[in-house]
């Protein structure tokens, strides 16, 4: 599944299992990321002197050389055809997200020219009314007939 089909496939209640799944780890990379931010944004506020023109300059080398490896993961697992991303999007894509992080730690865009081409990116969500139960294999109650 691609994302697209994925959050399409949650909305009309197939595979939400595989949805919360996938949210719960968009969770956790934004966690991740955010943290990241804080300590960037805490080193600016606690140590301004440390805040110069070459820490920019590696923190900004840093998301470039981060967007090669997301890009080329990105064309090794994404299938290529109508139901799926093309790698200019994804690159693109990649390129916001970059320009979205610069924001959150105060630096300018490294792509200035570059908007969201996954606009149903924004606010999408898996629907949570699926109840979801998880039985414990040790327990009796599994049905294996």
């Amino acid at each position: 599944f691609t994302i697209s089909r994925l959050f399409s496939a949650a909305t009309r209640g197939i595979v939400p299992g595989m949805c919360l799944l996938f949210t719960n780890i968009l969770r956790d990379r934004a966690a991740h990321l955010n943290f990241g931010i804080a300590v960037i944004n805490t080193i600016k506020h606690e140590n301004p002197k440390l805040w110069t023109s070459v820490f920019k300059d590696e923190l900004r080398e840093m998301m470039i050389d981060g967007l090669g490896v997301e890009y080329a993961y990105a064309i090794k697992t994404l299938p290529i055809g109508i139901d799926s991303p093309s790698g200019v999007a994804v690159a693109a894509y990649l390129r916001f997200i970059i320009n979205s992080r610069c924001k959150q730690i105060g630096i300018a865009p490294i792509y200035p020219a570059v908007t969201n081409p996954f606009t149903w990116t924004v606010g999408t969500t898996c629907p949570n009314d699926t109840p979801t139960t998880i039985t414990p294999i040790s327990s009796n109650e599994l049905d294996w007939g």
